[in-house]
């Protein structure tokens, strides 16, 4: 049996049952277990008790007075940490299917019936425990910069989002204010990177003596260090705050007894003035701060619209767009996934290219967000599936048994008829539903979840694979893990191509534990390099796609990769990919 290690502070387990003798049951079980129980004879009091101590873990019964479990639940996913907390609710056996589906529904993360099996409650504890530290420990190791334990980027955005969100109906403003410190990849060369990692944490600790509640400091590349000011009601209180954070970077910083002076420059955007969404304010904030740097060291600079003079290449490239699909301009191109255990191709993951006559091949990240912001990527996304399905039926007919996966954006998720779209397309195309996979991100399917829930069990019972694409990168909720019918993870590539960092091999064994403790399949992207593939093969990472098998290619090459191997075996070798 799998031991939990507890920690000094056992876990706290609330115990939530109208029943005295029920509750003593479960609090000598599982104090033999090493955990510290707290109790509660019905909802209301579960409320309490969970805003006073935070419990690692709730027990709670579904028929009480007062206030019933279900209720509870609810009302306990709305308390702030509650979203977390992995919650397992009792039913009697007579109670049936509708009672557990309305446990579920009501944000369980697992049920037992009554009378309870004791082995049984002590697995489900010890399991809850285990998934629930693991993904804290990818969470954290993700959102927070390892080097200074600032937040970073994707922190930084999700910060931005819920502020943004906060003041929506107030006439307060916020400030982002874009720090950067020039030149310091030559402090680097200069002084090598211990060094320079040492003035990195020492400018952090510089800036947190200035910081207050309102004040979000964050690390993003090398030496730019984005900041949130949360209700501001003009433009001169981020202007005091910029000269602030100058004058605390001007001192003298000494590196092996010799002094040097760091120069910095600011860019400042302002909500509403100059956006309200996440990506429009950190780009105003961003050009700005570029403004500033060329016009003088130690100076910041607001942002204003003529500044951007993007936004008319926007316009063209919008315009562009509009015809590519009738112009025949779109291709798509395959990049193989490899099974680990046999070095053999087990499917494709199919990837959209603009091939402009003017522009030439444009990347994807120069395009998606444009169709995706103006609603084009739902025409262009159909006809991707499509596409690829009547491509890989081919090589199906043909003896190829490949599988094929697709990634969607959220605009097409949250369309109201996308499943009946991708049923459709599986019918004209013959395309077979259980070789198909749709690949989403944590994002996408927590911006609804119950819209997500919904629509992915329509896609199981189509018998659609559904993947979370980018695993890890988003910033899902444990409670709803269990509760999407997933097929699959995909391990981010930065995860891949920072393997060497102490904490990305930890983030990769967790996620592999993760996949396994929910009977996941977990393919990991982005591998590059031998050292990467044997470090996933020997941790048994079952698929694996990266540049080190094939970069994306188009049909034709992907047909020449294919033949090339004898049908039964299309093993991949050094000498095939050349």
């Amino acid at each position: 049996m799998v031991e939990l290690q507890l920690e000094v502070n056992p876990p706290m387990i609330l115990v939530v049952d109208d029943r005295r003798s029920t509750r003593l049951l479960i609090r000598k079980v599982l104090q033999k277990e090493g955990y510290k129980i707290v109790e509660a004879e019905n909802g209301q009091e579960a409320l309490e008790i969970f805003n006073t101590y935070k419990p690692a873990v709730i027990l709670l019964d579904i028929v009480m007075p007062v206030m019933d479990g279900l209720t509870a639940c609810k009302k306990i996913r709305r308390m702030p940490g509650g979203e977390e907390t992995p919650i397992l609710m009792f039913t009697g056996k007579n109670e049936g299917k509708f009672v557990v589906e309305k446990a579920f529904q009501a944000g369980a993360n697992d049920f037992i019936t009554k009378p309870i099996n004791w082995e049984e409650l002590k697995y489900r504890v010890l399991r809850m425990l285990q998934i629930r530290d693991m993904y804290e420990k990818i969470q954290r190791q993700y959102y927070y910069d390892s080097l200074t334990g600032l937040p970073n980027r994707l922190l930084l955005q999700d910060r931005l989002a819920v502020a943004i969100n906060q003041l929506s109906e107030t006439n307060e403003k916020l400030a982002i204010i874009y720090l950067t410190i020039k030149n310091f990849n030559l402090i680097n060369d200069a002084f090598g990177y211990e060094d320079g990692d040492l003035i990195l944490k020492a400018i952090t600790e510089r800036l947190l003596t200035i910081s207050n509640p309102n004040l979000t400091i964050t690390r993003v590349g090398l030496a730019n260090f984005p900041c949130i000011i949360k209700q501001i009601h003009s433009e001169d209180e981020a202007a005091k705050k910029a000269d602030e954070i100058i004058v605390a970077l001007s001192d003298e910083w000494t590196i092996r007894g010799q002094e040097i002076y760091l120069d910095s420059n600011i860019g400042i955007s302002l909500y509403p003035n100059d956006g309200n969404e996440v990506q429009a304010l950190l780009q105003h904030a961003e050009i700005a701060m570029v403004r500033a740097s060329e016009l003088r060291t130690n100076s910041y600079c607001f942002y204003n619209e003529e500044m951007n003079s993007k936004a008319y290449e926007r316009i063209s490239l919008e315009n562009a767009l509009r015809t590519a699909l009738t112009k025949g301009e779109f291709v798509l191109f395959y990049q193989p996934k490899i099974l680990s255990e046999t070095d053999t191709i087990s499917g494709v993951e199919v990837l959209i290219r603009w091939r402009n006559e003017e522009r030439g091949l444009v990347p994807p990240g120069e395009f998606i967000p444009v169709v995706e912001e103006n609603g084009m990527i739902i025409e262009i996304g159909e006809w991707v599936l499509r596409t690829a399905c009547k491509q890989v039926k081919t090589w199906l007919d043909q003896g190829f048994e490949i599988s094929l996966s697709v990634n969607v954006s959220s605009r097409q998720f949250y369309e109201n008829c996308f499943v009946s779209r991708i049923e459709g397309i599986l019918l004209e195309t013959q395309f077979p539903a259980s070789l198909l996979t749709i690949e989403i991100t944590e994002s996408i399917a927590m911006k609804d979840i119950n819209h997500a829930i919904s629509c992915l069990e329509q896609l199981k019972g189509l018998n659609v694979q559904i993947s979370i694409d980018d695993f890890g990168t988003g910033y899902s909720s444990l409670s709803y893990l269990n509760q999407l019918p997933l097929s699959e993870l995909k391990i981010d590539r930065s995860f891949i191509e920072n393997l060497a960092n102490n904490g990305n091999g930890a983030i990769i064994d967790m996620i592999l534990a993760l996949g396994r403790t929910l009977n996941l399949n977990v393919v990991a992207e982005g591998v590059e390099t031998i050292e990467q593939k044997l470090y996933l093969k020997e941790r048994n990472c079952r698929e694996m796609q990266g540049f080190l098998f094939s970069k994306p290619i188009p049909i034709n090459e992907l047909e020449i990769l294919l033949k090339s191997f004898d049908r039964k075996d299309l093993k991949v070798n050094s000498s095939s990919l050349d």
